[in-house]
């Protein structure tokens, strides 16, 4: 199963989005500073698949640099980091369906449709 490690400040996002990648079949990570993510990426009993991030959390190329060789996706937009996809983050009250974030993370990850 891929493992998707996501880095948001925003923990009602992180939860939302592993929810739905968790029930498309893909385990994901929450974490909500990038001194967290740095410490999973380091941990060798997690083998990180793909970073969901924001970028404009402070540290995110030093995690970059630490998961090299690991595909990114960003949410909104990607600054200055060389990203393999982005995502906008949902707006308003009502949370969208989670389908077209599944299907970013499945086509980047290329695990093809979800049966």
């Amino acid at each position: 199963m891929p493992t998707v490690l996501i880095l948001d400040d925003d923990l009602g996002f992180c939860v939302w989005l592993g929810r739905a990648l968790n029930e498309a079949g893909i385990c994901t990570v929450p974490a909500c500073r990038c001194d967290e993510a740095l410490e999973i990426g380091a941990d060798p009993g997690y083998k990180v698949d793909l970073v969901i991030l924001n970028p404009e959390i402070e540290g995110c190329s030093q995690l970059l640099e630490q998961l090299k060789g690991t595909k990114v996706l960003a949410i909104d937009r990607a600054g200055d980091l060389r990203v393999d996809g982005t995502i906008r983050r949902p707006r308003g009250k009502s949370l969208p369906a989670p389908d077209r974030y599944v299907k970013a993370v499945r086509e980047l990850l290329s695990l093809g449709p979800v049966c």
